[in-house]
């Protein structure tokens, strides 16, 4: 995993035409832009249930 909208990705990773970064649907219910330039672990620890 890498970020939202890598240049070098392919179909599996998120990507979306959004400048920036790429809207994710969270499971509050609450939609999000997740920036580009966000930093690697926090990205990995947005897809687990605990902070770990």
């Amino acid at each position: 995993m890498t970020s939202p909208n890598c240049r070098d990705c392919d179909e599996c990773e998120f990507d979306s035409r959004h400048p920036g970064g790429s809207n994710f649907l969270l499971g509050d219910g609450s939609v999000r832009m997740i920036s580009e330039s966000i930093n690697r672990d926090e990205y990995r620890r947005l897809a687990r249930r605990s902070d770990e």
